[in-house]
């Protein structure tokens, strides 16, 4: 009976030893980072018992680059608490879209444990720019092709309002120079002009984008061809064509009744 007693006795104290010696992380992150801010976070290893531990930090993004996973040892002192800083970025860039991610401590050995916390990460929104080029002022007409000497007109469309946009213009033999949109300038030039336009607000993220225009030294000539020759379609007969088809008719029937008379008289001789 009493070796029962004891027995029951030390797989209880064994339960409370593991349990007390059991390590404990706490994850101190902040709740949202914004555009230029060092995203990190700090995290606490405790335990009660002094033990060596194998463990990794890192941050979990859906839309962002994975970080390189480095897996560290530290030794823990009994109820001494281990502090370390994990750096996930050094400035959060606008190029990096809004999401939630994860702040991660991964305990390796002695026994396998994931800690976490969520967090945001908030950058400038992005907006639409659609670059118009066009022949009149108005852009009822929009092309990429225009004759030398022409005002080329810029202009755009936006999903937002007060936007500033800048064009860089680079002529076919090189030269550029820069326009503020709407603008125009002139095509001096036959050959390919290429346009890098940026469009900015404070707030958003600054979009970029390029297109090429054409310009040639005059208008195609393009020639007359009558609808006749493009369909096929014949010309009326004249007023004598259908007399001299009368006629053959007539001589050929003539033709073939003489043959049949002969051919008559010759059966009945």
């Amino acid at each position: 009976m009493k070796t029962k007693i004891i027995f029951s006795g030390m797989i209880a104290l064994l339960l409370v030893l593991s349990f007390v010696s059991a390590i404990s992380v706490d994850i101190d992150v902040k709740p949202i980072f914004s555009t230029g801010e060092k995203v990190f976070f700090n995290y606490t290893i405790f335990s009660e018992t002094s033990k060596n531990i194998e463990y990794s930090s890192y941050v979990q993004c859906p839309n962002a680059p994975e970080p390189l996973l480095t897996v560290k040892n530290a030794v823990l002192e009994a109820s001494v608490p281990f502090t370390e800083t994990y750096t996930y970025m050094s400035s959060l860039g606008e190029s990096i879209p809004s999401q939630e991610c994860k702040a991660t401590v991964w305990i390796e050995k002695p026994e396998q444990e994931s800690y976490w916390e969520y967090f945001s990460i908030q950058t400038n929104p992005a907006f639409d720019l659609n670059v118009l080029t066009c022949k009149d002022v108005d852009c009822n007409e929009q092309t990429r092709v225009f004759i030398k000497n022409d005002e080329i007109y810029l202009n755009y469309n936006s999903t937002i309002d007060d936007l500033t946009v800048i064009a860089i213009v680079t002529s076919p033999s090189g030269s550029s120079e820069q326009i503020n949109l709407p603008g125009s300038f002139s095509a001096d030039e036959v050959g390919s002009y290429s346009l890098q336009i940026g469009a900015s607000k404070q707030g958003y993220e600054n979009v970029l984008s390029y297109l090429e225009l054409g310009v040639i030294a005059e208008e195609p000539n393009i020639g007359y061809t009558p609808v006749s020759e493009l369909t096929g379609e014949e010309k009326e007969p004249s007023n004598l064509t259908v007399p001299i088809i009368v006629t053959v008719l007539i001589i050929i029937a003539l033709g073939v009744l003489i043959y049949f008379l002969i051919k008559k008289r010759k059966t009945r001789k």
